[in-house]
């Protein structure tokens, strides 16, 4: 807990300066008035000696004179003129009463182990649960000793005590992993400190990505993954075990700088404790690096398809600033008087592919029509073309990566559990929930009827689909003319639609009557179960056919 320098400094006699000599030995009135109490000089130098190194560090000193013959010269000519006084040492019983008198005097007490014990090993079974390192465990006894007003007990004393709160909480960690782990897990465990080879399983797991280079990316998944299998059962027994997090970070912690040969020295229990809390960390600290690597990977693709898109953007102004030229003689064909009218279409087209190519004609259309060109379209060309690429890296880390959802909307947690759940049963996201999907992006999505094989990203797949929705659109219509027919026949016969009418005349006027009493209109509302525009209504009416009947009695 302490190194021997760091014990010598605590339990030896205080090395005090002239300064500490005025501070720590000075007397009040009540204190001079104690003292003098005392009726042999050599006592009185004692017990203000003791006094003095007590202020210093509440311990109990048991000293001679010889010990501290300059501190002794100081007391003696300050209180005692220097008076001459005999140096040879107090007997125990002597000292017994001055240590008593000095506990009764600054309200501190002894400490017993019969009383005091079982309340100290209380208080630091609960520490251990808040960090297990040695010596923040002896900081915190030291502590108590002060918060208690106990006088420092020894070292010996202070270890023992530690020593079997650090025991204890071993042997119910121990129970704990006996009772929850699984004998093929902790086989998993250990077998992480085997080899056959130069670096065991537990190096490569150790192993850290330096860059999101696919090399290093790859390892990472394959640490993911490992770890992955064992990390439910891990994450259940981390609950029961209630650790801290700092206690959880010093267990991890051994692993992280302790070689494989020093680990495999500390019994199976103890090895397999360190081997959890470590995996427990290691497996976010990989989910955290995937996470991180998957957004770079996607940075990365979207700004290498925006790059894309701007260098095919620039084509395509320089092929429109080139051909728009030809264009005017393209547009001459339909006005050239030499041009005999009995010419198919075909020829036609054949000769303005001579003078411009189909595609740049598409090209020159396609910018007349939208006078702007559709970078987005060409993003998604290059997404398209780094699909190897995405199935391979990226697809590797949305499948590994684990998420859990808290402030995540439902269709996008549905949709992603959906993607996950196509991906590893069809090797391709079937389902696409639109609602997820920005509308500026949705153009670009392509249909798929899967049990009518219609693929709208191919051409023959674009034309049954637009005949399916001009069919569906024919029938839509003469769906709607034949339900107006069948309104119309209705009435005819003296059919009535609509939901019957709530009101009547008698019931209008109720309504009248009530709200000129004083009824607020939200009560009228609840009471006759209509709407508060409605009662509006209602008094509008009754007050339009009363003003209308005093009009008739007037004239």
């Amino acid at each position: 807990m302490l190194t021997s320098s760091e014990i010598n400094e605590l339990y030896a006699l205080p090395n005090f300066n002239h300064t500490d000599r005025e501070d720590y030995f000075s007397l009040d009135s009540e204190t001079q008035k104690l003292v003098n109490e005392l009726r042999r000089l050599e006592t009185r130098v004692y017990f203000i000696l003791l006094l003095g190194y007590f202020r210093s560090r509440p311990i109990i000193f048991n000293f001679s004179f010889e010990d501290v013959v300059v501190d002794l010269d100081y007391v003696r000519t300050k209180y005692f003129n220097g008076k001459d006084m005999m140096l040879t040492d107090l007997p125990r019983t002597t000292k017994t009463k001055l240590f008593k008198k000095l506990l009764s005097y600054t309200g501190f007490s002894n400490y017993h182990s019969k009383v005091d014990k079982e309340l100290l090993l209380k208080r630091l079974n609960d520490v251990v649960k808040i960090n297990l390192e040695p010596r923040y465990v002896f900081d915190e006894c030291i502590a108590y000793f002060g918060q208690n007003r106990i006088a420092l007990a020894g070292y010996t004393t202070l270890q023992d005590t530690i020593s079997t709160v650090l025991s204890n909480e071993r042997s119910r960690i121990e129970h704990i992993l006996t009772e929850n782990l699984t004998q093929s897990t902790k086989a998993i465990l250990l077998k992480l400190l085997e080899s056959n080879s130069t670096f065991t399983d537990l190096a490569k797991l150790k192993r850290m990505a330096k860059d999101f280079s696919a090399s290093q990316i790859a390892q990472e998944l394959k640490t993911h993954k490992t770890i992955r299998l064992l990390y439910p059962e891990i994450k259940v027994l981390i609950a029961e075990l209630k650790l801290s997090p700092k206690n959880l970070e010093y267990y991890a912690s051994l692993v992280k700088h302790k070689t494989v040969y020093k680990l495999r020295r500390h019994d199976d229990s103890q090895t397999i404790l360190y081997l959890v809390c470590y995996l427990f960390f290691r497996y976010r600290e990989t989910n955290d690096n995937l996470v991180s690597a998957f957004i770079y990977m996607i940075r990365k693709l979207t700004e290498s398809a925006k790059g894309y898109a701007k260098q095919r953007i620039v084509e395509d102004v320089n092929i429109v600033r080139t051909k728009l030229k030809s264009a005017g003689s393209l547009l001459k064909y339909f006005i050239d008087a030499e041009m005999d009218d009995g010419l198919s279409f075909g020829d036609v087209r054949k000769k303005a592919f001579k003078l411009i190519p189909a595609d740049s004609i598409k090209l020159l259309s396609d910018h007349l029509d939208n006078n702007d060109f559709d970078g987005r379209q060409y993003e998604w060309q290059f997404i398209d073309k780094q699909s190897s690429k995405i199935k391979k890296l990226i697809r590797s880390l949305f499948m590994s990566i684990d998420i859990e959802f808290i402030h995540l909307k439902d269709e996008l947690r549905e949709q992603y559990i959906k993607a996950h759940e196509e991906l590893t049963a069809f090797k391709t996201i079937k389902t696409i929930n639109l609602d997820v999907v920005s509308k500026s992006e949705r153009e670009y999505i392509d249909l798929v009827v899967i049990d009518q094989s219609i693929d709208t990203a191919t051409p023959t797949g674009r034309l049954i689909f637009n005949m399916l929705a001009a069919i569906a659109e024919f029938e839509t219509d003469l769906r709607s003319e034949r339900q107006l027919e069948g309104i119309a026949k209705a009435k005819e016969h003296g059919v009535k639609f609509g939901r019957p009418t709530k009101r009547t005349a008698e019931r209008d006027l109720e309504i009248y009557n009530k709200r000129e009493k004083g009824i607020s209109i939200g009560f009228l509302a609840k009471e006759y179960d209509l709407g508060s525009a409605t009662i509006y209504r209602i008094l509008n009416d009754v007050l339009e056919k009363v003003s209308t009947e005093a009009t008739k009695l007037s004239s």
